[in-house]
């Protein structure tokens, strides 16, 4: 979840809407041209996108959801993230083999971590208590934005059991933003004949392998092939260069016995 990479302050009357909005305005663009249309969405995307479907505002012949909750409201999640990085520098400023240079780096990012979850404990129970005033923002958002998305994710199941599209819903397992809890929620809510689920082994939220720096090569196909299967397109069998630099096939292959 990104707002502490957006301007920082945004608008007061900014709403999870607007963003909803742009993907029904960006739908409603693209069905001009009288092709297929398949929506996207990654992370917050997944939530807009689906709210979007399950409003009938966009009626797409399917969904792809990369990454998305679907179990805890973004409060929770975003202070469980600051958990997950106070813990990740703990461990590294425990290892004899952190340079020092980087220690330093890693003890000031600490403090700004700390202090983001201290700022956020404190506005998220306010925000829940009625007690945060409109004016007031935390990382660039105003009190509107946060308790309207913070609703929304909350409910992010219920909404996505009310989608009447299929849906390819993906999460790398080494995701530290969204949980499997999350993963498996959306899993469940959404069954409409053609939609499948998958956990992506050793990726993260970007579905970059660790250590990498790109995407893993077998995510692409396997979309591909889901929108073909969708279409009623024959799929024929991946290039195998492309699979075997996928780091997450090669997983799936060693844990189901398969070999190359």
């Amino acid at each position: 979840f990104s707002l502490a990479c957006r301007p920082a302050a945004l608008s007061p009357e900014l709403s999870p809407d607007n963003f909803i909005a742009d993907v029904v305005n960006v739908y409603r663009r693209a069905a001009r041209e009288g092709l297929p249309i398949f929506v996207l969405g990654h992370s917050e995307g997944v939530t807009y996108v689906n709210e979007a479907a399950a409003r009938r505002a966009i009626e797409p012949r399917g969904l792809i959801l990369l990454a998305g909750v679907g179990r805890y409201g973004l409060d929770e999640t975003l202070l469980r993230q600051y958990d997950q990085g106070l813990s990740d520098i703990d461990a590294a400023l425990a290892d004899p083999k952190t340079p020092s240079e980087r220690r330093s780096e890693l003890e000031k990012a600490k403090r700004q971590t700390e202090e983001l979850r201290r700022q956020g404990r404190d506005y998220f129970r306010r925000l829940d208590a009625g007690q945060v005033k409109p004016d007031e923002r935390y990382l660039g958002a105003y009190a509107r934005f946060w308790r309207e998305e913070i609703a929304m994710t909350r409910s992010a199941a219920a909404v996505a059991a009310q989608v009447s599209e299929p849906a390819l819903i993906l999460r790398g397992d080494r995701d530290q933003n969204v949980t499997h809890e999350d993963w498996e929620a959306l899993k469940n809510a959404m069954r409409v004949a053609g939609s499948d689920a998958h956990e992506l082994p050793g990726l993260d939220h970007l579905f970059v392998p660790e250590g990498g720096t790109v995407v893993d090569p077998a995510v692409g196909p396997m979309i591909a092939d889901w929108i073909l299967a969708r279409l009623g397109v024959f799929v024929p069998a991946a290039p195998a260069r492309i699979m075997d630099d996928s780091s997450a096939l090669k997983t799936l292959k060693t844990q189901t016995g398969e070999s190359r």
